[in-house]
């Protein structure tokens, strides 16, 4: 049965066609999104085109030939005229740098005031398409579609700031996930967008932020070599799948040393004893 679940959440995290489309979406610049600034293209490069329509720009595009496409490419954004205003609707591509793709299930973290309920059921909801992918938070509905997600590398600097900044939520999951990875220029953060129902709820755990770490300890009896950190920015409480206490961290990168030299193996034996009730 542990196999079983093992492999599950293993072939879950695995890089999915999501992932694929943004991997291949941001590869490329979006031209079609600057299709408006053909006219001053043309303007510039003394090109006149007789039967031109700035209506139906999109034409023009799906017809050009390579050189042509690459000179507009130039124009746009070596040439400066790419609009860099952080618009919901300007191309992804112009605020996220592609560094790499997560092909290999790695421990990542998720910052949310929601995250016991993703803990419980998993990513329900995330940005559905790739518009304004680059700028989720401005989003008002999004408690409503299936879609990507936001995290960080579990043991990363951006975790540690974005916990102090408490910039995304109080509390947290952590996961073993794959994903692509971009460098977001307006949050200067190295972030992994994931779909978000990719990820097997089995595989995530509940991350409390406690202020107030020692009351809890206190409450739960924990054993002291279980604790890490002087605590100046509070406390990471690790809650197994049963909602015991396991461990307390003062960062993202000590709950990544945990996990590392055994955390992970209690996380999952917590699990699999689940799992095997369940079966009676």
């Amino acid at each position: 049965m542990w196999l079983k679940l093992a492999t599950k959440i293993i072939e879950s995290a695995r890089f999915s066609p999501q992932n694929s489309y943004l991997r291949d979406y941001l590869s490329v610049p979006d031209l079609y999104a600057h299709s408006w600034q053909l006219e001053d293209y043309f303007e510039d490069r003394g090109i006149t085109l007789e039967n031109f329509d700035p209506d139906e720009s999109y034409e023009w595009l799906n017809s050009a030939t390579e050189y042509q496409i690459k000179d507009f490419e130039k124009w746009i954004f070596d040439e400066g005229h790419s609009d860099q205003t952080n618009s919901y609707y300007n191309p992804p591509q112009e605020t996220m740098e592609l560094n790499k793709y997560i092909t290999t299930p790695i421990w990542l973290i998720h910052f949310s005031d929601s995250s016991w309920q993703i803990g419980e059921k998993g990513f329900q909801y995330g940005h559905p398409d790739f518009e304004g992918i680059h700028l989720t938070t401005w989003k008002t509905d999004r408690q409503k579609h299936k879609g990507y997600n936001f995290a960080f590398r579990l043991d990363s600097r951006d975790a540690y700031k974005a916990m102090i900044d408490n910039k995304y939520g109080k509390d947290a999951v952590i996961f073993k996930g794959t994903g692509v990875e971009v460098y977001h220029i307006g949050d200067e953060e190295n972030q992994i967008i994931f779909w978000g129902s990719d990820v097997d709820k089995d595989s995530i755990f509940y991350l409390n932020r406690s202020n107030y770490w020692t009351e809890e300890v206190a409450d739960a009896n924990i054993d002291p070599n279980k604790i890490q950190g002087d605590f100046d920015y509070g406390a990471f409480l690790v809650y197994d799948a049963s909602g015991r206490l396991q461990f307390i961290g003062e960062s993202p990168e000590q709950v990544a040393h945990w996990i590392e030299k055994g955390g992970e193996q209690i996380l999952r034996n917590v699990r699999k004893k689940q799992h095997h009730r369940g079966r009676r």
